[in-house]
């Protein structure tokens, strides 16, 4: 039997009622950000002037100017930029490595070890601060700083706190910013990588680190992709691990932060000046990681499909 064709009026009208749908979509995401630019441009007098809605009636770019000069904002998007970078490439060594082993390997404590890693996503950062912040106070090298201690009695630590070396340590032995969720990216994406591909290369005299670097990885871009740019995100728009480990290590969330602050401090008169100095640092400093995520928008978003995230 030959299925019945749809009416040009019903296609017609399916078509206008979905493009409809996908542009008020599109317009409630967009609009923080549009009328962040919007209220960026505008001059002080204009902030609340009922005329002004999209357009300003004349721009002006005092505000970038400035966040340009009085946050310093080149030196702070290239220091949280360096910790971003560095820190998620950290992460991916960790994280990688121990989602292979969970996906392919058998031992003892698996299980136990698996819900442990569950815990690290389901319990707050908040419940570990204290401890992680008296470890770090008084690093030890796990552990091996006790060795001097047998001959001299004190034991070699040094202090972490305050310096960039701590996310380094944190993201590259899985302790970094959910680096569990990480982790189980890993293992979904692992479980479905075929088993032939390890047993040939196991064959052909390839060690388990050497299977991992030679065979798995370069199959592996896509988790490693999403990974990267979750982690990015997440470095860059860190405020707890800053305002937990360091005193004056100012990144942009510090930097947003601190501007917003100033805003319940300020004369009435001044109110209507820090408006768009604000909103011109929070479109700046979302800037570059908007910028990356155009250019890897298609990667990426085949990335979430063939990782298996939903939701």
């Amino acid at each position: 039997m030959e299925r019945k064709k749809k009416s040009p009026i019903l296609n017609t009208g399916f078509g206008i009622a979905k493009g409809a749908f996908l542009f008020s979509l599109c317009l409630i995401l967009l609009y923080p950000l549009l009328i962040m630019i919007s209220i960026s441009l505008r001059r002080a007098d204009e902030i609340f002037d009922p005329a002004v809605i999209w357009i300003p009636k004349s721009i002006s770019f005092s505000a970038f100017t400035y966040i340009f000069k009085e946050l310093n904002y080149l030196n702070v998007v290239f220091l949280t930029g360096r910790i971003s970078v560095i820190s998620s490439i950290c992460q991916l060594f960790a994280c990688s490595l121990a989602g292979y082993a969970f996906a392919k390997y058998e031992f003892r404590l698996k299980k136990t070890f698996f819900i442990l890693l569950m815990l690290t996503i389901i319990v707050p950062p908040q419940i570990s601060a204290l401890p992680t912040s008296i470890y770090f106070r008084f690093f030890d090298f796990f552990g091996l700083s006790y060795i001097p201690a047998i001959f001299t009695g004190t034991p070699a630590t040094v202090s972490l706190i305050n310096k960039e070396a701590l996310y380094y340590v944190l993201a590259g032995f899985g302790g970094g910013i959910k680096s569990g969720l990480c982790v189980f990216i890993f293992i979904q994406f692992f479980k479905g990588l075929p088993k032939e591909l390890t047993d040939a290369a196991s064959i052909d005299g390839c060690g388990r680190l050497s299977t991992f670097i030679r065979i798995v990885i370069p199959c592996s871009k896509p988790p490693f992709l999403t990974v990267f740019i979750f982690s990015l995100v997440w470095y860059w728009n860190d405020y707890y691990t800053n305002s937990l480990f360091f005193d004056d290590l100012v990144t942009v969330s510090r930097s947003l932060k601190d501007i917003n602050a100033t805003l319940s401090t300020l004369m009435v008169d001044n109110i209507y000046e820090r408006i768009p100095q604000i909103q011109a640092a929070a479109f700046l400093f979302i800037l570059p990681i908007l910028i990356v995520y155009i250019l890897l928008q298609k990667y990426f978003t085949e990335s979430i499909e063939r990782t298996g995230i939903v939701g």
